[in-house]
């Protein structure tokens, strides 16, 4: 009885088929060394083995298609409405699991850790060297929110409002104003010596809050004591709005305080910023409007003068 002749190559990629028809591939795997040679190997076994899987996972029916999210050859979520399910392929982390491809692993992973490592540090090196330049555009930007709320710095009434009544960040900026504002003076401290490097962090965060508050010291003998200034306007906007809702508490109009504060100061910078542009604008157009005519007085001159000498 006659069987049907089974093309083995039907599987395969045509790219693929064609080098291996050809011959190609022996020569150049012999051109390499014994170690790129295994590489280059290993790199193709990986190759055919992700083809086939592609294809085992391309012939699945529709209805487990629709409900399968595929994230790579390893692993898949299987949805059950809205529950997920993740899937580890393990025939397929089986077969990839040689000598080979672990030392690709490994080496994959250091160069993606080394590449992070170094990324990580040059944004930080960035964000050193561009501190002061957003802090003078930031003052720049916030001009107008100064101007519209009476005040230094419409950012540090916000900060002291909120902070209001809170004796430990009053007590943080009294010590740090004890040290000359430095918000890194506990380096120098015996007692931070022992604090681990989560502390030391916590502990510049607050410094870094308590340097907004606006405050009146007082050095008396080496001992700093402040008081808040609550003289400023969102001070004298929540008492005005707590004489108008006497009844509610005292968080949710805080809140409301701090919204139509901001509401007012930023509306108002971006309306000033539009006219000052609008004015720029239009100083800028009534300037090029004189270029014809004093390119003409230009050449008025110039003519008469040389007439005048010839």
């Amino acid at each position: 009885m006659d069987h049907p002749n089974n093309d083995i190559f039907q599987n395969l990629d045509m790219p693929l088929l064609e080098v291996f028809q050809r011959g190609q591939i022996n020569n150049y795997l012999d051109s390499l060394s014994i170690e790129d040679r295994t590489d280059t190997i290993e790199a193709i076994h990986r190759v055919m083995r992700n083809h086939n899987q592609q294809q085992q996972q391309s012939q699945q029916q529709p209805s487990q298609a629709n409900r399968t999210t595929h994230i790579n050859n390893y692993l898949r979520i299987r949805w059950f409405k809205f529950l997920p399910i993740f899937l580890l392929n393990y025939s397929v982390i089986w077969s990839n699991l040689t000598l080979e491809n672990i030392k690709h692993f490994i080496k994959l992973s250091i160069t993606k850790l080394f590449f992070l490592l170094a990324q990580s540090l040059r944004m930080v090196f960035f964000l050193i060297m561009i501190q002061s330049y957003f802090h003078g555009l930031i003052n720049m930007i916030f001009a107008f929110c100064d101007v519209l709320t009476f005040s230094d710095n419409f950012l540090k009434d916000l900060v002291t409002f909120l902070v209001d009544n809170n004796q430990y960040i009053l007590k943080c900026h009294e010590n740090l104003v004890a040290h000359g504002n430095d918000l890194f003076y506990f380096f120098d401290l015996k007692e931070y010596e022992t604090n681990s490097v989560l502390e030391n962090f916590q502990f510049l965060v607050l410094n870094y809050l308590s340097s907004f508050l606006m405050t009146d010291c007082v050095n008396s003998k080496g001992n700093v004591v402040c008081k808040p200034i609550k003289n400023t306007l969102i001070f004298k906007l929540y008492d005005a709005v707590y004489q108008s809702f006497p009844n509610s508490s005292k968080l949710s109009l805080k809140y409301l305080t701090m919204m139509i504060y901001l509401s007012y100061a930023l509306i108002g910078n971006v309306i000033c910023i539009n006219i000052l542009m609008f004015f720029v604008y239009n100083f800028m157009n009534k300037l090029f409007g004189y270029t014809q005519f004093i390119k003409n007085m230009k050449d008025v001159v110039k003519s008469t003068f040389i007439q005048y000498l010839a």
